[in-house]
């Protein structure tokens, strides 16, 4: 939010091909008075938007279930946090603007991770490349990469599978009759 969000609503507002649905973390600006200004402002911008555009759909939510959005998402935008795993696990395409190299930022494509400085540096010039990725995630289903890192974290989705890994994990820590 502090670093590029303002510019980043802003721009994705601006381009037609976009409704922006902000979902806030409850905690945004709770402990930082620049963070409460940057969440404001992203707020009133899309309040604008919304208004002068109501067809477009753009809005903020602050309640209701995040996966719901998350569902509804044609790319989710997001910081390294819980909506980025939610995003892999509800199999959305994702972009992940991060400050620091992760793990995970490694395991999806290159086109879905951009630092929070590659970001701010393209959207004070080329903020049109930055689109056009979204745009492109937006139409495309998540990355091979990303489907390897939902497997990896949360396992075959088939209906079942996982109570089947915690029985077998469950057994494989207490033994076959229950009595680690």
């Amino acid at each position: 939010v502090i670093s590029v969000g303002a510019k980043l609503v802003e721009a994705l507002l601006a381009d037609g091909r976009f409704t922006v649905v902000f979902r806030p973390h409850p905690k945004t600006g709770s402990w930082s008075a620049k963070a409460r200004h940057e969440l404001a402002h992203i707020q009133r911008a899309i309040g604008t938007a919304a208004t002068k555009e109501p067809h477009a759909g753009h809005r903020v939510e602050v309640s209701g279930d995040s996966s719901r959005s998350i569902v509804d998402a044609d790319v989710v935008l997001c910081d390294i946090s819980a909506m980025a795993m939610d995003a892999i696990g509800l199999d959305r395409p994702l972009l992940l603007l991060h400050s620091a190299d992760t793990r995970m930022i490694r395991e999806l494509a290159p086109e879905q991770s951009l630092s929070l400085e590659q970001a701010g540096t393209l959207l004070r010039g080329q903020a049109e490349e930055l689109l056009d990725t979204i745009a492109n995630l937006g139409r495309s289903r998540p990355s091979g990469q990303q489907r390897s890192l939902r497997a990896k974290v949360f396992g075959d989705p088939a209906l079942g599978s996982a109570t089947e890994r915690f029985i077998a994990a469950a057994i494989a820590v207490t033994g076959p009759e229950g009595r680690g």
